[in-house]
């Protein structure tokens, strides 16, 4: 997903979930978002290695990561005038045990203008007799960039000097506290013959929640002068499953958007 065609800094967005034939490059990343804006990538596909859940924008539920040989799919897909939607899903990606996961939905709209924008939900259902399940949704941005925590969320400075995005979450309508993750010490074997160091690949942040039911929203919101952010709420109403989520920005523009179980429907009024 593009913000325009023409212009090689445009802004962009990839959504990974489907299945590998050969399995032979599978990263455990079903559901993964990557978004570059403002000639700065804020969230990234470290690349070949690390290859695992654990390193890419996915989520970890009641502590587990995706598993080897994951599958999704592409549910649904939608160009609108101001953006598009996709709508992926992967329980299958996880393994049975401890979970028994029935769903693991993430649905992304991408607005292009007029500073684009990304904003998706994760809908995650789980078959078991806990009353309450964690959900941490990790971010994972390039080494190079640089990390600020603030209590609305964090912000990512691009390596460049272009630009910078607020992240932000919110568990149903509820903010949640978006931290850097401390990856030192963190490494596996490849192949059984080669140490991956997570520090030498990537920096991460995460945010988590605990709910019967999780329904995480995340905000990510690319600037070059903080004076251009919008304020963001969040609002949720469980009978209907939905959340509106509405950005007022400072030049009197207020959009709006809408998911429920299936969908995201976007609106902008001045």
């Amino acid at each position: 997903l593009r913000s325009s065609w023409d212009d090689p800094n445009a802004a962009h967005v990839a959504i990974t979930s489907g299945y590998d034939m050969h399995q032979g490059h599978n990263h455990q990343d079903e559901n993964a978002v990557a978004f570059y804006a403002l000639g700065e990538d804020f969230l990234t596909d470290p690349g070949y290695w690390p290859d695992s859940s654990s390193s890419h924008t996915t989520l970890r539920i009641n502590g587990a990561e995706q598993q080897v040989g994951s599958v999704g799919r592409i549910v649904d897909y939608r160009e609108d005038t101001s953006g598009a939607f996709v709508r992926a899903q992967a329980p299958e990606a996880y393994p049975l045990v401890p979970n028994f996961i029935g769903h693991a939905e993430r649905k992304i709209y991408f607005v292009r203008d007029p500073q684009p924008y990304l904003v998706w939900r994760d809908d995650v259902g789980i078959e078991s007799k806990r009353p309450l399940n964690e959900v941490v949704s990790r971010y994972v941005t390039r080494i190079g960039n640089t990390i600020t925590t603030r209590a609305d969320g964090a912000v990512i400075h691009g390596e460049n000097g272009r630009g910078s995005a607020l992240l932000l979450a919110f568990a149903e309508e509820e903010p949640v506290a978006v931290r850097e993750d401390d990856l030192e010490g963190l490494s596996y074997l490849a192949n059984a013959q080669k140490e991956i160091v997570y520090t030498d690949h990537l920096k991460r942040l995460s945010a988590t929640t605990v709910a019967h039911s999780p329904r995480l929203v995340t905000v990510v919101l690319p600037f070059r002068d903080e004076a251009e952010l919008p304020t963001v709420d969040v609002d949720y109403e469980e009978a209907s499953d939905k959340s509106t989520v509405r950005l007022s920005f400072p030049d009197g523009r207020t959009d709006v958007i809408h998911f429920d179980a299936t969908n995201a429907e976007f609106s902008r009024s001045r």
